[in-house]
């Protein structure tokens, strides 16, 4: 024996009694103690097909403290990205109410001569549909362009008329007002076919007075407010005196907002900047 073992490779008998040891530990104890695979490993994979020395799954025999770690981190990283998208909403809805509060302490600000109508939503109290004088713009009367479709942009020009301010130019695209003027943006509901402003003929051959007949339509995002509950109804009899008007502010690009309502050059109803 002794001299068999002599012609044996060393490193050939020290596989044996690794393997020899394995073989003596069990099932059981393979199983309770994971850490001994590693090394163990080599020796079992030694004496198999090239074909069939296949590593083992990745984590497949991981510690369970790896496993918690790895674990921990998808969970730092899920935690990490709701914090970010939290985040990202919170600037968003901050640059909101920073725009609208920059909007309303705008040093500009023209009151518009209105004639609402005032419809009731029972679930969100009294609101007013506004219609002002510049909702309805005369383009031949208007100096600037004077061709418009639906939906277009407009840019009004408005200058100091009394106690309000009425439109005086309309443009395509953004114009510098002259001194002491404002520009407001808004945007062409539709535009009457272009005839005559005071005439058109009927079809019985008289003349039939078309006011409206050249005229644009132009919303300006003002066109609602809302109040308390029960207090429309005080509006509306205003409005129909003729007696409400509507601060607006406006920003540099033609923005406009509602700032306050009055009723007889006296404020009633102020838009809070939060």
């Amino acid at each position: 024996m002794a001299r068999f073992l002599r012609h044996v490779p060393r490193q050939s008998l020290r596989r044996q009694f690794r393997f020899c040891r394995l073989r003596c530990r069990g099932s059981l104890s393979l199983l309770r103690n994971n850490g001994h695979a590693s090394r163990y490993r080599a020796l079992l994979r030694a004496g198999r097909r090239p074909s069939d020395r296949r590593f083992p799954r990745h984590g497949a025999h991981a510690s369970p403290h790896r496993q918690s770690g790895r674990r921990r981190r998808r969970m730092n990283r899920f935690g990490l990205a709701v914090i970010a998208l939290v985040i990202g909403q919170s600037l968003f809805l901050a640059a909101m109410v920073w725009d609208r509060v920059s909007l309303l302490r705008s040093d500009t600000v023209v009151t518009l001569e209105t004639a609402p109508v005032d419809p009731r939503d029972i679930f969100r109290g009294d609101y007013v549909i506004l219609n002002y004088a510049i909702s309805r713009l005369h383009l031949d009367a208007l100096e600037g362009d004077d061709e418009f479709s639906s939906g277009d942009e407009i840019y009004v020009e408005l200058a100091p008329d009394g106690a309000t301010w009425k439109a005086v130019a309309v443009w395509r695209g953004a114009r510098e007002p002259r001194p002491g003027n404002a520009i407001i943006r808004g945007h062409v509901s539709y535009v009457l076919a272009q005839a005559p402003a005071t005439e058109t003929s009927g079809t019985d051959g008289n003349s039939i007075p078309c006011p409206n007949c050249g005229s644009a339509f132009v919303t300006y995002g003002i066109e609602s407010y809302f109040v308390p509950e029960g207090e429309g109804r005080v509006l509306e009899d205003q409005r129909n005196a003729g007696d409400l008007t509507i601060d607006v502010a406006l920003g540099d690009n033609g923005t406009a907002a509602i700032k306050q309502l009055r009723l007889n050059g006296e404020p009633v109803y102020e838009e809070p900047l939060f």
